[in-house]
C-alpha cells in the first residue's frame, strides 16, 4: 500500500531540518575553531614580542591568553564538534537522497516505516539538541519552501537568536507554530 503523501513529506521535512541543523552547528563549531587559532596565534605572537622588547605584563598577559583559549578549545573540543555534526548531516542527506530517488507515489508504507527507523538510528547519535536554533532551522526551511504563513513559525525573539549556538534563552517562551500552546 503506497504511504500517504504528507506523512511522506512531513518525514522529508524534519530530515531537511535535522540536515540544517548539524550544518549550522559544524558552520559554528568550525568558525570557534578557527577564531581560537587566531587568538592563539596572535597572542603567541604578543608573547614573543613582549619577551624580546623586555616587556614581562605583556609576554604573561599573551601567555597566560594563549593557555586560556586552548584549554577552552579542548574542553569544548570544537573540531571534534564539527567532525560529529558533518557526520550526521551527511547521514540525514544521504537518508533524504535516499527518499528523493524513488516518486512518492511509489514509496509503500513498508518503506516509509524503514525511513523512520533509519531516522531514529541517526537521531540516537545526536547530541542534546538547542531548541531555539532548531526552531530558527525550522522557519529557515519553511521560508525556504515557499510557506509564506507566519503562523506556522515559531516566534523567536531576537536575543533568543544571538545565543542560539551556545544556549537556549527562555525556550519555553517560543509559541508553537498554528498557535498551539504557548508553554509557560
Amino acid at each position: 500500500m503506497t504511504a500517504p503523501a504528507d506523512e511522506v513529506y512531513g518525514l522529508l521535512f524534519d530530515i531537511r531540518r535535522s540536515a540544517r541543523y548539524h550544518l549550522r552547528r559544524r558552520s559554528f563549531f568550525d568558525r570557534l575553531h578557527k577564531a581560537t587559532a587566531a587568538i592563539n596565534v596572535i597572542s603567541a605572537s604578543t608573547s614573543f614580542v613582549g619577551i624580546i622588547s623586555s616587556l614581562p605584563l605583556l609576554s604573561t598577559v599573551s601567555a597566560a591568553t594563549v593557555t586560556i583559549i586552548s584549554t577552552l578549545d579542548l574542553v569544548i573540543g570544537s573540531s571534534q564538534m564539527a567532525r560529529e555534526h558533518s557526520d550526521l548531516a551527511k547521514s540525514f542527506i544521504d537518508l533524504e537522497r535516499a527518499i528523493i530517488k524513488k516518486p512518492n507515489d511509489k514509496i509503500t508504507e513498508e518503506d516509509l516505516s524503514e525511513l523512520r527507523d533509519r531516522r531514529l538510528e541517526i537521531e540516537s547519535k545526536e547530541p542534546n539538541t538547542h531548541r531555539v536554533l532548531d526552531a530558527i532551522v525550522y522557519n529557515e526551511l519553511c521560508r525556504s519552501l515557499g510557506h509564506k504563513d507566519d503562523n506556522q513559525m515559531f516566534k523567536v525573539r531576537f536575543i533568543q537568536s544571538v545565543f542560539a549556538q551556545w544556549i537556549d534563552i527562555f525556550p519555553s517562551k517560543m509559541i508553537h507554530p498554528k498557535g498551539e500552546g504557548e508553554e509557560k
